[in-house]
């Protein structure tokens, strides 16, 4: 209480101004139990303050005991304190990381040079990486080379591979070796491009389409050569 504290009201509205929490204009000052003072107006009406808010900024330290938590006094610290430093990983090597983070939980970025025992192959890769980084030089089913890393520990011998390079195999029902364009391990497409043909013997032509694929029947009567355009379906 600030007992030295004295105003004569005049009107009623001066209480709002000269005891705005019907007590006096200054700081109360009182010690909370976080050790901060109480940063409110002289508040004679509410002594208890084991409810107050404190606005203070904190000055807990974290897990480490390094960093001072920068939260407001009431806000709760939390356990991940997200300053940076460099820490010593299992390995031996050491990288830069949140304060909180556990070194085992961390994947080793260092690149080293590494031998693989299942495929005997060498390269350089993560220290924290037990992956072959060498490319696979096996020719799968189709006949196409294998586009994986080294896989001996995963489908060695390429029964669940996918093959997805061009086709490049006839079209189906083509007579003019035109390629197919699809993924390999797709179905062939029908062929319909359209080619150009010179019919020797021709008067009338009988057309019959047999599986999506036209033939061409001339009857032996002879003319002039004839270009026919059709298509090879």
């Amino acid at each position: 209480m600030h007992c030295d504290q004295a105003f004569d009201f005049q009107n009623p509205g001066d209480a709002l101004e000269h005891a705005p929490n019907g007590g006096c204009r200054l700081i109360c000052n009182h010690t909370l139990n976080c050790g901060h003072r109480c940063s409110n107006v002289c508040h004679p009406m509410v002594l208890d303050h084991s409810k107050t808010i404190c606005w203070a900024q904190c000055d807990r330290k974290c897990a480490a005991g390094i960093h001072t938590c920068k939260k407001a006094c009431y806000v709760k610290c939390g356990s991940n304190c997200a300053e940076i430093v460099c820490k010593e990983l299992p390995c031996g090597h050491s990288a830069n990381v949140k304060c909180s983070t556990d070194p085992k939980d961390i994947e080793c970025k260092h690149e080293v040079e590494k031998e693989f025992p299942l495929c005997q192959h060498t390269g350089l890769v993560p220290c924290s990486s037990n992956t072959c980084p060498s490319v696979c030089t096996s020719q799968v089913p189709c006949g196409h080379s294998c586009i994986r890393r080294c896989h001996l520990d995963c489908d060695p011998d390429h029964l669940k591979y996918i093959c997805r390079k061009p086709c490049g195999e006839r079209k189906k029902n083509c007579s003019a070796d035109h390629p197919c364009t699809r993924a390999c391990h797709e179905d062939c497409d029908l062929c319909v491009e359209k080619v150009r043909i010179h019919a020797k013997f021709i008067n009338k032509i009988r057309v019959r389409r047999i599986s999506n694929h036209i033939n061409f029947f001339p009857r032996p009567y002879t003319t002039s050569g004839i270009w026919i355009n059709y298509y090879s379906l």
